[in-house]
């Protein structure tokens, strides 16, 4: 890229040498259309070269489609680059200049987001690529892509449709496992009563794992529920019993209702000290956020302060914590 910016400037000099007067109109156009085409071969060279010789030799042949990807985008990049260095050899006119100016670098913008749209596909291509699709049993790497479309923003690759279908095709192959993506689907759009339809069914299906309980009392918790949490947790804690998630949930629960409160904060003490940081576990953030409820329940300030802040010190974006130390009038 230093060579990129530097060649323009080069050619500038060498042409300005050879046309003595640079304020004619003619010699000026042929300047800098010159210059132009110098820059535009070095940019080509420099993309030809990075693209079809370094990273094709770099980059195993099975990737070379997700690699396509990056090339239209990055050859307009270093085309739109070139122009951009070797314009002011044109000189022309301050309104003619501004104005071409702002056009490139709108246009450099349009490309820098193309690339991030491509780097989306090319996730979506690793993923896919990475998994069997077709496997009957695959239904983490359909659920994640499933996550994938509803979450993401349309320019980067996100899909309602793409990500139903793949609901759809999880549920064909396995009902408990569809009940949970459609639940996971709505619960993503903020349909928060599908979503909790379709836990429903999840928990009438009596699943023999644990896991599905747990997501069931995670959504629940979230719309400050605790009776719906309570049904879930009650039955998992006969498939697993010493689960420290089953205290943790047990807890909020109680909190909720305000009720037990000393069980509900030795539960999440024990919690705390006992459960190490896992992404599939309840944070340890939120184990704070509730202890801090509980103390200020009680009316022990100082108490419910600390656990705030200890909860904000993990996440930062807590906003029950902010809430907490809001109410409480803390610095």
């Amino acid at each position: 890229m230093h060579l990129l910016a530097s060649f323009p400037l080069i050619l500038f000099a060498v042409f300005g040498k050879i046309f003595k007067n640079n304020h004619n109109p003619a010699h000026n156009a042929i300047l800098g259309a010159a210059v132009l085409l110098g820059s535009i071969f070095v940019s080509l060279g420099i993309y030809i070269f990075v693209f079809r010789f370094v990273l094709r030799r770099k980059v195993s042949f099975e990737h070379h489609g997700t690699l396509r990807r990056f090339s239209k985008p990055a050859f307009w990049l270093f085309l739109i680059a070139a122009t951009m260095s070797a314009f002011p050899a044109f000189r022309f006119n301050a309104g003619i200049q501004s104005a071409t100016e702002h056009a490139l670098h709108i246009c450099l913008l349009l490309c820098v987001g193309w690339l991030l749209v491509a780097s989306v596909y090319a996730v979506e291509d690793l993923l896919v690529r990475r998994y069997d699709m077709s496997a009957a049993d695959n239904l983490a790497a359909r659920r994640d892509l499933m996550e994938f479309y509803v979450q993401a923003p349309w320019i980067l690759g996100g899909s309602k449709y793409k990500a139903w279908a793949q609901v759809e095709a999880i549920a064909s192959r396995n009902a408990l496992q569809g009940n949970l993506a459609r639940a996971i689907y709505w619960r993503d759009l903020n349909r928060p009563t599908l979503a909790a339809r379709e836990f429903r069914k999840v928990l009438e299906s009596k699943p023999q794992q644990a896991a599905p309980y747990f997501q069931v009392a995670d959504f629940y918790e979230d719309l400050r529920k605790p009776a719906e949490m309570e049904a879930a947790i009650r039955d998992v804690s006969l498939i697993v019993p010493n689960d420290p998630r089953v205290d943790y949930y047990s807890a909020v629960a109680d909190v909720m209702k305000g009720q037990e409160l000393a069980k509900a904060e030795s539960d999440l003490k024990k919690y705390l000290a006992k459960t190490p940081p896992r992404n599939d576990f309840p944070p340890h953030a939120s184990a704070h956020d509730w202890l801090g409820r509980i103390y200020e329940i009680k009316g022990n300030k100082e108490q419910a302060i600390k656990q705030y802040q200890s909860a904000l010190s993990l996440s930062p974006d807590n906003r029950v914590a902010q809430q907490g130390l809001k109410r409480l009038d803390a610095n």
